[in-house]
């Protein structure tokens, strides 16, 4: 199958545009699939709270020693999950495409949770209260 055949569904389409035509439109479709790449790899917390509902939740080994020397329990992460909102995002992380959620403890502490989508499940990967020196007073963004 050539390129054209592959991106046009025909062979006659070579024949009726120009080579810039066809670079032009090439381009195009490219950037379409790219744009539809790209956003599967942008985590939403609605996919975060329906997996979450759902229990499909897998806990890294990393996470469970952190909740263990912060304090912080399980149920609280899922709770900052379901009231949180994506602060960033961090569509190349490797993995699994991951982000991060502000939300509340079930005690309504400020609790920052990274996780990741990937094959079904939620992904934790940390946990932590966010600090006021790291963190401005609304914790959504980074002090410089």
């Amino acid at each position: 199958m050539f390129l054209c055949d592959a991106i046009t569904g025909t062979d006659r389409f070579l024949h009726r545009h120009t080579k810039e035509q066809f670079a032009h439109d090439v381009f195009l479709r490219v950037a379409v699939l790219l744009e539809s790449v790209y956003s599967w790899t942008v985590v939403d917390i609605n996919q975060l709270r329906i997996l979450c509902k759902q229990g499909k939740i897998r806990w890294t080994n990393h996470i469970l020693v952190r909740l263990l020397e912060r304090s912080i329990k399980q149920s609280d992460v899922e709770n900052a999950i379901n009231t949180g909102t994506v602060i960033e995002q961090y569509p190349d992380d490797y993995p699994h495409p991951s982000c991060l959620v502000l939300g509340f403890t079930i005690q309504r502490q400020l609790l920052h949770v990274v996780c990741g989508i990937a094959q079904e499940h939620i992904y934790m990967i940390t946990a932590y209260y966010p600090s006021p020196e790291k963190w401005a007073e609304n914790a959504t963004q980074r002090r410089s």
